[in-house]
């Protein structure tokens, strides 16, 4: 009888060895994702964090059914690759500057348009609600948006040397990137030269180029305080846009209760305004440590500002030609973001133009 009690009891353990996968609750290991950022890594408080941030979201809201390794400094991808990293797979998720990409991404440039300076969070506020209106749906078919934000500032038009009027701005070499920045500083009389940020110090040091129409946000980080001086309102205007992307097959092998949540959780701008602040709040105390310390905002009169503003207008009506002669709806998308800064308390949210 012991003998036998002793084998019904080997059976039932082998049993249950086989059932339960020998001998404890067989776990599935978490589906992996990178996260591809070509900044460096952060500390909580940078902008970089809000990386971080959504990816132990993510994490949480998923059960740890999902782990996310964010990968920073450009291991993966740098800026100019970044999109195509994540379009393709080489990443699950990467931050891109649609700007800075070899892709046509028009409707995105609505933000390079000569909108007046405002806080950066503030404008990513405005651009959130374009995007959820779709106007960004058919050029970014390629991924899933996450969430996205603009940069930091509008670019400032700084000069090494001091100006009162748009006269002493006649001939000044202001360094600069592309599009209507270009117009807007020719048209003022500027000598624009094409300025990638990381030549700007050698070049305003070598004196190639007088001023900036780049953002401010670089005054110290860049050292171009050693050289800029003076900040010229209302020239402070256009911008780029940040954009947190998944790869599209790696959201449609999710489950749909994934989906569900990768599809919420910016639902109500957390992440996009989380970096947004960041960078809106550094910018301020930039430009705050500036003046008080070597710099001056100058405000150009009344009638110099009409002729800024006639120039906007301008260039205002030719990008919504522009779009409209490609079947975009330039004056749509430019109008809903005008009406969403103004949503957001902006009294005159563009230079030379109204819907």
């Amino acid at each position: 009888m012991k003998r036998l009690l002793i084998a019904l009891f080997s059976s039932l353990v082998v049993m249950s060895l086989l059932l339960t996968g020998c001998g404890g609750d067989k776990t599935e290991e978490p589906i992996k994702l990178t996260f591809a950022s070509w900044m460096p890594p952060p500390d909580v408080a940078h902008y970089t964090g809000t990386f971080e941030t959504w990816a132990r979201d993510f994490e949480e809201k998923t059960g740890g059914r999902y782990t996310v390794e964010v990968v920073h400094g450009g291991a993966l991808a740098g800026v100019p690759e970044s999109y195509d990293a994540v379009a393709t797979g080489i990443a699950d998720i990467a931050m891109f500057i649609p700007q800075d990409t070899d892709h046509p991404f028009p409707m995105s440039n609505v933000v390079a348009l000569p909108f007046r300076q405002v806080r950066c969070d503030t404008a990513t506020k405005a651009l959130h609600e374009v995007w959820k209106e779709g106007y960004f749906d058919a050029e970014y078919a390629d991924v899933k948006i996450l969430f996205l934000n603009t940069t930091a500032s509008s670019d400032d038009l700084i000069s090494t040397k001091p100006v009162s009027s748009l006269a002493d701005l006649k001939g000044m070499k202001v360094g600069t990137g592309g599009g209507a920045r270009i117009t807007l500083a020719e048209r003022l009389g500027m000598a624009p030269v094409f300025s990638p940020p990381p030549e700007v110090y050698g070049m305003l040091q070598k004196g190639t180029i007088e001023g900036t129409l780049i953002s401010g946000y670089g005054l110290y980080p860049d050292n171009h305080a050693d050289f800029l001086r003076y900040i010229v309102e209302p020239v402070r205007m256009f911008r780029c846009v940040h954009i947190i992307a998944m790869n599209l097959d790696t959201y449609n092998s999710m489950p749909e209760d994934v989906q569900k949540i990768v599809d919420e959780m910016d639902k109500d701008a957390k992440y996009s305004l989380m970096g947004a602040t960041v960078l809106a709040d550094e910018y301020e105390a930039t430009i705050e440590r500036f003046v008080n310390e070597v710099g001056a905002i100058v405000t150009l009169n009344a009638g110099d500002t009409a002729v800024v503003e006639s120039i906007c207008t301008d260039i205002f009506d030719d990008w919504i030609a522009e779009m409209d002669a490609q079947g975009l709806p330039g004056s749509e998308i430019v109008a809903a973001y005008y009406n969403a800064l103004k949503a957001e308390g902006m009294e005159n949210p563009a230079m030379g133009y109204q819907p």
